[in-house]
């Protein structure tokens, strides 16, 4: 993989590491990738962009060794290398807001302190962190121009988080990690979660409770599809809902140490259904409604904006 921290972002990624990016996406995000093929061709492209440089991020933080001191030397040449609009440039012709990034890697170096979230506001401020933002630069991939469209944007990001963290409580809790907020277990330790048995009442219902908070901000995320371009929002559509589809697996399983997968069969299924509901709503016009202020109120102090 191309090493963005050799000078500056702002150099130009080959040509290779472009055609490559698909790739990335294929084997790291199939849901993503899924969806991308319902994008027009240059989205699609600068989407496989910008998933290759947060999968960067992300391995970057994985890797073994002092990664929050790597990490941190990224975040600072970030810092160093910003334009006067407070912005970096991915390629020549792909430039990202500065902020969404160092939160994102704030997320990241979260991740480094063996996360034990106790509270609801930590845990959408996670998820805002390592979501959020990525649905704000998904919005600079598409070419957003209306900024009323990231509020939306980061609810969807946020959606999906939760739907990921309550999928992978048991895998999270074999890290030393417990994202679930400790007031919805009663105080369990990952340790205590791992050794749980297969069935826990406690952890069905912390994890029914993070579904029902998801579905909030899929509503929203979903009611502000028509801000993109309208070549690229019945994708973002269809990876909603397959995303959202995890969620009604997780909710069918009582068991929390199996992972909840969405067959081919039924993303192909879910598809359908979304091409249809897309032509019935006019390309998801007849969803948008004004921003629930509510849903930001426990990230208002770390919206990167």
């Amino acid at each position: 993989m191309t090493d963005f921290s050799q000078s500056t972002i702002v150099s130009q990624l080959s040509v290779a590491f472009l055609q490559g990016g698909h790739k990335v996406a294929a084997k790291h995000g199939k849901t993503f990738y899924f969806a991308s093929l319902f994008m027009g061709k240059r989205h699609a492209e600068r989407s496989y962009c910008l998933y290759q440089f947060c999968r960067y991020l992300d391995d970057l933080a994985d890797n073994q060794g002092n990664s929050s001191s790597k990490l941190n030397q990224f975040r600072q040449r970030l810092i160093e290398n910003k334009t006067e609009r407070d912005t970096v440039f991915l390629t020549e012709s792909f430039e990202l807001p500065i902020n969404p990034i160092l939160d994102l890697i704030d997320g990241f170096l979260f991740d480094q302190n063996v996360p034990a979230i106790d509270s609801k506001r930590e845990l959408l401020t996670y998820c805002y962190r390592v979501a959020g933002t990525v649905g704000i630069m998904m919005c600079h991939a598409l070419e957003v121009d209306d900024r009323a469209a990231f509020k939306y944007a980061i609810d969807l990001g946020i959606a999906m988080q939760l739907t990921n963290i309550a999928r992978d409580v048991f895998e999270d809790a074999q890290l030393g990690r417990r994202y679930v907020p400790s007031t919805w277990l009663h105080g369990m330790t990952p340790l205590e979660i791992e050794q749980a048995p297969s069935h826990h009442c406690d952890i069905f219902h912390a994890r029914k409770k993070l579904l029902s908070l998801a579905e909030q901000y899929y509503s929203s995320g979903m009611s502000g599809l028509s801000y993109l371009p309208k070549q690229s929002r019945l994708s973002i559509y269809i990876a909603a809902k397959c995303y959202q589809a995890i969620g009604s697996q997780i909710e069918r399983e009582p068991n929390f140490t199996v992972r909840a997968t969405v067959s081919m069969a039924k993303k192909c299924s879910l598809t359908a259904k979304c091409m249809l509901h897309f032509i019935l709503s006019n390309g998801t016009r007849r969803w948008h409604r004004p921003h629930d202020k509510g849903l930001h109120t426990n990230i208002v102090n770390v919206l990167g904006l």
